[in-house]
């Protein structure tokens, strides 16, 4: 699977993709950081890549006009190193499930928030 790093989320986790043996590079390598968050989801989408953001905006703007596949890091940007390596399997399986889809990445765990027809349940805490 091919992913591109948002500008807002910490470069660091591309060697946590890549290891997990997927291809990944960042929206400065795509020569885009001065572009806005509709043409970077744009520029993924037209590379068959999934774009991984903590951006809530954006994912605000994905889940009303939903296009491309899209990884929402939750939490702090500490915790997302944290938490993606524990959770990037099942991202993987969730992100194959479907053409146009937004997974999120938490410590609690991984699931589908739209569309709404595919979005799995959160994860509650303690379980």
């Amino acid at each position: 699977m091919r992913f591109v790093l948002d500008e807002c989320v910490d470069a660091r986790l591309r060697s946590v993709i890549v290891t997990a043996g997927h291809e990944c590079w960042t929206v400065v390598d795509a020569g885009l950081s001065s572009e806005d968050d509709d043409e970077v989801s744009v520029y993924a989408a037209d590379h068959n890549a999934v774009l991984v953001t903590d951006d809530r905006e954006l994912i605000r703007r994905r889940q009303a006009l939903l296009f491309g596949k899209t990884v929402e890091l939750r939490g702090t940007k500490r915790a997302a190193l944290k938490n993606l390596p524990n959770h990037i399997d099942h991202c993987v399986e969730l992100l194959e499930s479907g053409d146009d889809l937004i997974v999120t990445v938490s410590a609690v765990g991984t699931w589908i928030i739209a569309p709404p027809w595919l979005a799995t349940p959160a994860p509650q805490s303690g379980t």
